[in-house]
C-alpha cells in the first residue's frame, strides 16, 4: 500500500557525491516516514521479484519511452490504451499513467527523493500509480516503494526475472530486457534516438532535469550496448520496432509512429453519470474508448475526474438534484465546459446502474460498454497541486507523528435516502476507539440542516470538516496521503480504491459487497467486513441487519493494517 503522507522533505543541502562518500547511513523525513539511504551498502534488493511475474504481459504490446529529443511535443495520451508501458527516468513525469517506472541510476532517485530535483518531480514520483522498477546494478538497499531487482550476468539475456535483467550502460537496455522477461510483444521503442536532436541539433532529451548533456561519445556506447543486446533478442525470435525513423539505432526496424498510433479521427458523445462514486466506475470505460476519437465530449457534473485524459470536452449536465454536484459545479469557471456541435454521434450506451437487477456492477459496465477486462484500468492519479492543497490542511495541525487516517462519517440524504447502505456508526467508533493512539483522524461531509444530516455521529476526530469546507480536489490529496481511509460503502471508497491506498469499509445492507467491488478494480489495498447474514434487499428505506462482531471487526481491520502490498 502506498503510505504516502505527512510532512514534504525540508532539506536542500544533501548533496549526492556527499551521499555516495559517506560510511555512515543517513536518514530523509519523507511523507511522513524515514527514508534510509547507505553509502555502499551490500544488501540485496529488498522487494521480492515475484511482485513482477515472468510472462504477465504474454502477447501484449509494450511501448518504451526514453528520453529522446524525437519526443519533443509528442502526445503521449496516444498510448492510452494501446498496450503496457514502460517510462525510462524523467519520462515518467510526461507519462504518469505508465505501468512501470524503470530506471537504474540510484543517484536519480536520490536527486528525487532528497529534493534535489525539486518540488515537483517528488510529488510526481509520490503520485505515481504504477510501479517504479530500479535495476539494482551495485547492491543498494532500495527503500520502500522501489521495486529492486537483480542485473544478469553482462551478455546475458534472461527470460524469468529471477535470473536478472539484462544490463548495459544505459536503462534502455534494462527496460528492454524487463519487457522480455514480462512477455511483451511487439516491443516499441519511443525516444530512443542514440543521438543529439533537437530544433539546435545539440538537445539530447526532451525534459530537462539533467546536468551537462550526454557526449556524442557516450551517447555511441549506448548504441553499441543495445546493439549487442538486439543480436540476442533476434536470437531468441522477440520482435522489437524503433518508432524513430530517424534514430541512430540501426539493429531495430524503423517505422513512423503514426504507423503504430494511428492519429484519432472523429468525435462522439458520451452521456455520462452525475455522482462522484459513478464518475470513478465509469473512468475505465472513457479511458479506453478516448483512444479511439479525436474529441470525446461527455456529460458530468466533476470534470477534475477526467483531468488526465486530454481528449476530453465536458458538457454541462441540464438539471442536476444531486445537491453536493451543483455545489461542485457552480465553483467551477465557465470556461470549464463547452457545447455539443451539431452532428455529433451519440455512443449508443449510457452508464446507469441497475441495482434492482443483482449484478456485479463491473461486470455490468464491461458487458454493457464493449470493454474488455485488459483496458479495464481503474486507477485514478491525482494532481500534484491537489497534494500540496492537502499537506497545507495537514500543516494547521499537530499530528504528534501519528499517521493520518481518512474517517468518512456516514450520512443521510433526504435527495437519495438510501439509510439501509450505511453501517452502524458504533463499528466505526470501534476503530477510531482501538487506534487512537496510531492515527490522526481527519472527518469530513458536506451536511446541511434537513437535507444532509449524520446518521450517528463519530467521538475522537482529529480534525472535522463537516460543513463542506473542503474543496473536492483537496479531498482527493488528503485521500491520497492518508495511510488508511475508514469508511462505509460510500465513494469515498471507490476514490481510494482508485487512488490505491489501504480503504477498510464497514458495511451496512442493501447491496452486498460483491455487487459493488470486483477484483478488476485493484483490490490488494482494499478490506472490508459485512453482517451476517447480509440483507442484500436492495432497497434504500429497509431495516437491514447491521450487527458485526466487535472481534471481527478488529480481526479483519488488522489484516488490512499489516497486509505487505508492492508500491
Amino acid at each position: 500500500m502506498l503510505n504516502e503522507m505527512g510532512e514534504m522533505i525540508r532539506t536542500n543541502d544533501r548533496r549526492v557525491d556527499r551521499i555516495m562518500a559517506q560510511k555512515k547511513e543517513q536518514t530523509r523525513f519523507v511523507n511522513g516516514r524515514t527514508y534510509r539511504i547507505p553509502a555502499a551498502s551490500t544488501a540485496a534488493a529488498s522487494t521480492p521479484v515475484e511482485r513482477l511475474l515472468d510472462g504477465a504481459w504474454k502477447g501484449q504490446p509494450c511501448f518504451i519511452v526514453g528520453g529522446g529529443a524525437s519526443l519533443l511535443g509528442f502526445d503521449f495520451g496516444r498510448l492510452r490504451g494501446r498496450g503496457k508501458i514502460i517510462a525510462i527516468n524523467k519520462s515518467f513525469e510526461s507519462v504518469p499513467f505508465a505501468d512501470i517506472h524503470f530506471f537504474m541510476d540510484y543517484k536519480y532517485m536520490d536527486r528525487i527523493l532528497s529534493g534535489i530535483s525539486g518540488l515537483e518531480s517528488l510529488n510526481k514520483w509520490t503520485s505515481f500509480q504504477g510501479r517504479r522498477v530500479f535495476l539494482n546494478v551495485s547492491d543498494y538497499n532500495v527503500p520502500e516503494g522501489v521495486i529492486g531487482l537483480h542485473p544478469a550476468v553482462r551478455g546475458h539475456l534472461p527470460a524469468s526475472i529471477a535470473e536478472g535483467i539484462m544490463r548495459g550502460n544505459n536503462s534502455t537496455v534494462g527496460a528492454i530486457g524487463l519487457a522480455y522477461a514480462l512477455g511483451a510483444s511487439p516491443i516499441y521503442l519511443l525516444g530512443v534516438d542514440g543521438k543529439q536532436g533537437g530544433a539546435d541539433g545539440k538537445t539530447v532529451h526532451f525534459h530537462g532535469g539533467y546536468g551537462k548533456p550526454t557526449s556524442t561519445d557516450v551517447l555511441a556506447s549506448f548504441v553499441r550496448d543495445l546493439e549487442d543486446q538486439a543480436r540476442l533478442l533476434k536470437a531468441a525470435g522477440v520482435k522489437v520496432v524503433n518508432l524513430n525513423p530517424a534514430s541512430a539505432l540501426g539493429c531495430y526496424p524503423k517505422v513512423s509512429v503514426d504507423e503504430v498510433l494511428p492519429l484519432a479521427t472523429g468525435e462522439a458523445y458520451f452521456n455520462g453519470c452525475l455522482g462522484f462514486g459513478d464518475g470513478f466506475y465509469q473512468r475505465p470505460i472513457l479511458r479506453a474508448l478516448a483512444p479511439h476519437y479525436a474529441t470525446l465530449y461527455i456529460q458530468t457534473t466533476c470534470p477534475d475526474l477526467y483531468w488526465d485524459i486530454p481528449n476530453i470536452k465536458f458538457l454541462l449536465p441540464g438539471s442536476v438534484r444531486l445537491r453536493t454536484q451543483a455545489k461542485y459545479l457552480a465553483s467551477l469557471p465557465k470556461s470549464t465546459f463547452t457545447s455539443l456541435p451539431a452532428g455529433v454521434p451519440s455512443l449508443g450506451w449510457r452508464y446507469q446502474w441497475d441495482l434492482a437487477s443483482g449484478e456485479n456492477h463491473v461486470e455490468s459496465l464491461r458487458q454493457r460498454s464493449g470493454v474488455p477486462l485488459d483496458q479495464f484500468d481503474f486507477t485514478f492519479p491525482v494532481k500534484p497541486e491537489w497534494i500540496l492543497a492537502a499537506r497545507e490542511v495537514m500543516a494547521k495541525f499537530d499530528m504528534k507523528g501519528k499517521r493520518l487516517c481518512i474517517v468518512r462519517p456516514s450520512t443521510i440524504r433526504k435527495e437519495w435516502f438510501n439509510a439501509s447502505r450505511n453501517p452502524k456508526a458504533v463499528n466505526l467508533q470501534r476503530l477510531i476507539d482501538r487506534y487512537k493512539d496510531e492515527y490522526f483522524y481527519l472527518g469530513f461531509a458536506d451536511l446541511e440542516p434537513d437535507v444532509e444530516w449524520l446518521d450517528g455521529e463519530l467521538q475522537g476526530i482529529d480534525a472535522a470538516f463537516l460543513n463542506g469546507e473542503l474543496p473536492l480536489t483537496t479531498i482527493f490529496g488528503l485521500i491520497k496521503l492518508s495511510d488508511m481511509v475508514i469508511t462505509g460503502p460510500t465513494w469515498v471508497m471507490v476514490a481510494s480504491i482508485a487512488e490505491r491506498v489501504k480503504c477498510f469499509t464497514v458495511f451496512g445492507g442493501c447491496a452486498k459487497p460483491e455487487r459493488i467491488v470486483d477484483a478488476s478494480m485493484g483490490l490488494d489495498r482494499f478490506g472490508y467486513v459485512a453482517p451476517e447474514p447480509f440483507c442484500d434487499c436492495r432497497r434504500g428505506d429497509h431495516a437491514c441487519n447491521k450487527d458485526i462482531p466487535a472481534v471481527k471487526i478488529i480481526q479483519r481491520f488488522e489484516e488490512l493494517r499489516s497486509r505487505s502490498v508492492w508500491q
